[in-house]
């Protein structure tokens, strides 16, 4: 019994030291960010005039395994939004996709201003209007669909944009029939 106790202590122990060991707290001047966390803590946040930066100790950290220019997390009071290498966030406000930043695609991310979706450029600057609901992109036609007069209804964990008038949007951003959308 005293071998299978031992045994036991010591498996918890080395499970113990292998989580601690992937465990990833960056600290530095006083602030904690866990980058198993997608929510970042004020505190790793700079501002300079009217531009938001990620503090420069946080930035490589959250670029690691990223192969593409910008990164996204999840940032206070103003959700997703991407960032360059230099710790500038370039989008904010990015409507979350799959417990995550919607992704670009053509050069172009899904944005929520104010309960109102549209498209933005990698350097924050709106290209469409905003609708009132907008679906993640569709790569078999190579749109994002948008509504007018939608509305998103939850359905337990998920939500979905229903009723409405709906359309497509082009690579460009460009509202277009369906026989222009393949």
């Amino acid at each position: 019994m005293k071998t299978h106790c031992k045994l036991l202590v010591a498996c918890v122990l080395a499970f113990v030291s292998a989580s601690c060991a992937f465990s990833q707290v960056i600290q530095a001047s006083g602030c904690s960010v866990d980058l198993e966390l997608p929510l970042l803590p004020k505190c790793a946040l700079v501002t300079n005039g009217d531009q938001i930066y990620i503090a420069p100790p946080f930035v490589r950290p959250l670029f690691i395994g990223v192969t593409s220019r910008l990164s996204s997390a999840l940032l206070p009071d103003i959700g997703w939004s991407y960032f360059d290498r230099s710790g500038l966030v370039r989008v904010k406000g990015v409507a979350p996709f799959d417990n995550g930043a919607s992704y670009f695609h053509f050069g172009l991310v899904r944005v929520e201003r104010a309960g109102k979706y549209g498209l933005s450029t990698d350097r924050g600057t709106l290209v469409t209007p905003l609708y009132d609901g907008m679906s993640e992109f569709e790569p078999d036609h190579h749109v994002w669909k948008a509504c007018r007069s939608c509305r998103l209804v939850k359905h337990g964990e998920y939500s979905m944009f229903e009723g409405g008038s709906w359309f497509w949007l082009d690579r460009r951003g460009h509202a277009v029939d369906q026989a222009e959308a393949h």
